[in-house]
């Protein structure tokens, strides 16, 4: 798994493909949100192209062991790395409610 939040669905759609080819397990999904306003932050640009933005959101993630270590896996970092780089300020994790959950893409 991997996860970027954005409002480009050909990019997400590339993104699950991507991370789908480099795991090797599965089929490659897209998680459709409808999240308020209020909840996204930090709207900045991802994907080495200036019109593709991504989002935070305000549900910041406590403790790196609370994420699923497959996620971990997929970023190429260890729970210790994840530990030690979100300890020293160089790594952020947020999530999605499940309750913004609209429908899923299967791929």
């Amino acid at each position: 798994m991997s996860a970027t939040l954005t409002d480009d669905k050909d990019y997400a759609y590339n993104c699950a493909i991507a991370a789908e080819m480099v795991d090797e397990r599965g089929s490659p999904i897209v998680l459709h949100f409808s999240i308020p306003a209020e909840y996204l932050i930090d709207k900045k640009q991802v994907g080495g192209n200036q019109t593709i933005m991504g989002y935070s959101t305000t549900f910041r993630v406590e403790n790196p062991r609370q994420l699923p270590e497959h996620f971990l896996h997929n970023l190429a970092i260890t729970v210790e790395d994840a530990i030690r780089d979100f300890a020293a300020g160089e790594v952020e994790f947020y999530r999605v409610p499940h309750e913004f959950l609209t429908y899923l893409d299967l791929l």
